[in-house]
């Protein structure tokens, strides 16, 4: 017996544009219906198999196309719905924390993803104080839309990037996305020695400032998940001659911030004694860089350094005025 031949690249795309085309068609006329009476009519109409009409159905409600409902039947999705149902992979994430003398700093941001479910028209970034300048660039087309904070839902100011096509799981391209954000003073730079605290249970270290980066399971507005290959990597970088004292990393949980990862902390610890690669927490200078391989979400992975005192600050201000009016 011949082998039958292999159908050709157009006649599969035709075939499978005709699953498709019947499905969306059927359920928009029969919405509610569940998943067996779907299936069944593809089979019937389109000559295919229970597996192969399955597939396509369960195909386009990765993409958003369909939804299906939390009792179990199908409806024709709309964008609202694709964009607020969707799942993004991570699988780089870069943030970069350049502090000024002054306590003010520049951001750097930068991240790879992909849509693997629904569809994602725009996303947010959000800052307690309005930034000083925005700068972005998306390896998709998008547009730029700066929302004040008091007509933002979270009451922060709110820069919104909107692709001009959404970013759909149809395409299977890794994105990218960089920002550059200007902030007035925010970080502190020196604290005041004060007597031990009487409460108990006190988690707060004025002694010590400190910056995060994470990946949220869900941000506004669709989900995220991590591949097994990711990498979220911290920066931060000190003024020359900053009287800082000890550097530590952390890793705290999103939902409960006083609480650690004890054994996230501890796999970090050994990476950073490896030789022959730039993993865990990396000094060079009053530059720091934390580099996490195969990340967990919802974890803050922290970077957190001494404070000087007032007094040791101005006298580092002071020598730093000099040296300026050399």
């Amino acid at each position: 017996m011949k082998d039958r031949p292999a159908a050709t690249p157009d006649v599969a795309e035709s075939s499978a544009s005709g699953i498709d085309s019947f499905l969306l068609s059927y359920i928009r006329t029969h919405p509610g219906q569940g998943f067996g009476a779907i299936v069944q009519a593809a089979q019937g109409a389109c000559h295919v198999s229970r597996t192969t009409a399955a597939r396509h159905l369960s195909r386009l409600v990765r993409f958003g196309t369909i939804l299906q409902l939390s009792e179990g039947s199908y409806v024709i999705g709309d964008r609202t719905a694709a964009t607020a149902n969707a799942i993004a992979e991570v699988r780089w994430s870069d943030y970069t924390v350049v502090v000024n003398p002054d306590g003010s700093a520049r951001i750097f941001i930068a991240q790879e993803w992909r849509v693997v479910a629904g569809e994602v028209d725009h996303i947010d970034f959000f800052s307690p104080k309005p930034p000083r300048r925005f700068i972005w660039w998306s390896s998709s087309a998008a547009r730029l839309t700066r929302i004040p904070a008091t007509r933002a839902v979270t009451r922060q100011t709110t820069h919104r990037l909107t692709w001009n096509t959404p970013v759909t799981a149809r395409d299977s391209a890794w994105q990218w996305y960089r920002i550059c954000y200007d902030l007035r003073p925010t970080y502190r730079m020196a604290f005041t020695p004060r007597g031990p605290s009487t409460s108990t249970g006190d988690t707060n270290h004025p002694d010590n400032e400190f910056e995060t980066v994470e990946v949220k399971s869900r941000t506004r507005p669709f989900l995220q998940r991590l591949v097994p290959e990711a990498q979220v990597r911290l920066h931060v970088i000190l003024p020359e001659g900053y009287p800082f004292g000890r550097v530590q990393c952390h890793v705290r949980l999103l939902a409960e911030s006083a609480r650690f990862d004890e054994p996230e902390e501890k796999r970090l610890a050994r990476l950073g004694k490896e030789p022959g690669h730039q993993f865990g927490l990396r000094r060079d200078g009053t530059s720091f860089t934390l580099s996490v391989p195969r990340p967990l979400v919802d974890r803050h992975y922290e970077i957190a350094w001494s404070l000087p005192t007032v007094a040791g600050y101005r006298r580092w201000l002071s020598a730093l005025s000099r040296q300026w009016a050399r």
